[in-house]
């Protein structure tokens, strides 16, 4: 498939009624707790920092991996 994860959450939030909230959750926190990472899925200190900015329409605007920016081509991550 050539499905990306935000373009999986907009097709769930578009076609299916699923809230925001929701479909976020289903590629983020339920991933992490079915595979035993307690470390990530939620962002909550002491976790570890892997974050996608997205815009409303969940088009990816930049990637945080280990709490380091790996993708901010606009300079939207302070450090």
């Amino acid at each position: 498939s050539v499905l990306d994860l935000a373009t999986a959450v907009r097709n769930c939030v578009n076609h299916l009624g699923v809230t925001p909230g929701d479909a976020l959750r289903m590629a983020s926190t339920w991933p992490a707790q079915f595979m035993g990472f307690d470390d990530r899925g939620e962002i909550t200190p002491g976790r570890r920092a892997d974050l996608v900015v997205l815009t409303p329409n969940f088009e990816v605007r930049a990637v945080v991996r280990a709490g380091a920016p790996v993708h901010d081509p606009d300079g939207l991550i302070r450090q």
